[in-house]
């Protein structure tokens, strides 16, 4: 489907969310502002959740979708190989990734994010969830974890938080710059994913490939994410990654979590922290 031109791109990747799929196109829609082109990776979902993306969008013409496209995965690639795709296809500099169990409600949360682009130094990307230290992503006990929480190491809707989104009602508005921040939404600007050579799927399939492209664009350009406050909801039992796997899914999977652990690069950088910087309020 093309209606006209698109400001941005916004990828989703779905896996088995027939049930949901409608509450989160209504929710990023009823949210959005400005025209984007809509791009739906389905990873190899087998209860119609991409038929029933594709009769969504038939039934729900709008200005504001300048253009969709729904991709169907025959075997599972899991999050990180789907990102990829859908960056791939989309044609604008400014793509937003939302996970299908993500359901945005705050009003004009694309051009929120976008405005946030004019932030110098220019920002290595953009998140509605939440930002922390990459020392937060160090192997810790549920006791370290509650004690890096209180001492400020995260902001946002980290780990369990996703099931409070109320706690961000005092910070909406507030920007802040992070060491690293987490996907959906997450906001990334395509010249820097093709500089980058894309999200590392070589030694990544499910998780922590974000926090390795800030590591990289830090490295390499000295750029930090930011993490703009937002009202979202997201109970974890939407989440994907957490169903229970069976067939081709729990087969591919197994395979992928022997194989990709994470790059050397990525887990030498984390062993070598010594320091941090929490997430600083600029505004």
């Amino acid at each position: 489907m093309a209606l006209g031109a698109a400001a941005y791109s916004i990828v989703t990747p779905t896996f088995e969310h027939a049930s949901s799929i409608a509450d989160y196109l209504d929710a990023t829609l009823r949210s959005a502002s400005l025209p984007f082109h809509w791009i739906i990776v389905d990873d190899g979902s087998r209860d119609g959740t991409a038929d029933r993306v594709e009769a969504w969008l038939a039934a729900h013409p709008s200005p504001r979708i300048a253009r969709a496209t729904v991709i169907r995965n025959q075997q599972p690639m899991f999050e990180t190989a789907c990102d990829n795709i859908g960056f791939r296809v989309a044609e604008t500099d400014v793509v937003i990734e939302i996970q299908a169990d993500i359901h945005v409600r705050e009003p004009r949360f694309d051009a929120l994010m976008i405005e946030a682009l004019g932030t110098s130094p220019k920002p290595s990307a953009i998140s509605a969830r939440c930002g922390h230290t990459f020392a937060a992503l160090k192997p810790a006990s549920p006791l370290s974890r509650l004690f890096r929480r209180s001492t400020g190491d995260s902001v946002g809707l980290c780990g369990r938080a996703i099931e409070t989104p109320h706690i961000v009602e005092t910070i909406r508005g507030n920007l802040y710059r992070c060491e690293t921040v987490n996907r959906g939404p997450w906001l990334v600007l395509k010249r820097d994913l093709e500089r980058q050579g894309y999200l590392d799927e070589r030694h990544f399939f499910l998780g922590n490939d974000d926090h390795d492209y800030h590591r990289r664009l830090f490295e390499a350009e000295g750029r930090r994410p930011l993490y703009v406050p937002m009202a979202i909801h997201a109970p974890l039992g939407l989440g994907a990654n957490r169903r229970k796997r069976s067939g081709i899914n729990k087969e591919i999977f197994d395979r992928l979590s022997a194989e990709k652990r994470g790059s050397p690069a990525f887990h030498r950088f984390l062993a070598s922290i010594q320091s941090s910087m929490p997430p600083q309020r600029i505004k």
